[in-house]
């Protein structure tokens, strides 16, 4: 009898230190599964932060290409204005120049007629 209870104790021992390996192995694949899910949910984390940035960047842009086209007409008019004025103290200057020739002109017939 005590070989039968030798036999059923080894039977029962190797079934504890079976059901201990499947416990073992149960918890390093819920161990996985759980790292799994972490790196699945950091790379959508990191999809939706870069979309975010993405979407960041185009509104940047979008408003830098708005405020060019503000800017633009403003500086054309401000060149064109720039233009029109420097064209206005061109003329007065060739205007003085003309007068200040008449009136060296009327001075030298004047004196010319006092002379003669």
């Amino acid at each position: 009898s005590s070989g039968i209870n030798a036999e059923s104790q080894s039977i029962l021992i190797s079934l504890i230190i079976l059901s201990m390996f499947i416990s073992l192995i149960v918890l390093l694949i819920l161990i996985s599964l759980i790292v799994l899910s972490i790196l699945i949910s950091l790379i959508v984390l990191s999809m939706f932060i870069s979309l975010i940035v993405l979407l960041i960047l185009i509104s940047l842009i979008v408003l830098s290409i708005l405020i060019s086209l503000i800017v633009l007409p403003i500086l054309i008019s401000l060149i064109i204005l720039s233009m029109f004025i420097s064209l206005i103290v061109l003329l007065i200057l060739i205007s003085l120049i003309v007068l200040s020739i008449l009136i060296s002109l009327i001075v030298l017939s004047i004196l010319i007629s006092l002379i003669v």
